[in-house]
């Protein structure tokens, strides 16, 4: 089972097939509310995202 976390990333930036959708779109494929959507990926995806890419990315 693939976390939501990364099940809504790759919805949102259209990682797999190139199709990006809207929180909305995403909340209806997810059996969740668009408001949800968007408190978890300003919350927990967009710091776990910004901070991979901190440790990642060459100074």
């Amino acid at each position: 089972m693939i976390p939501i976390q990364r099940q809504m990333l790759t919805l949102s930036f259209g990682l797999e097939n190139e199709q990006h959708f809207n929180p909305a779109q995403i909340g209806q494929q997810l059996n969740l509310s668009r408001e949800r959507i968007r408190q978890m990926m300003h919350g927990s995806c967009i710091t776990k995202t910004k901070n991979y890419i901190l440790e990642v990315s060459p100074q």
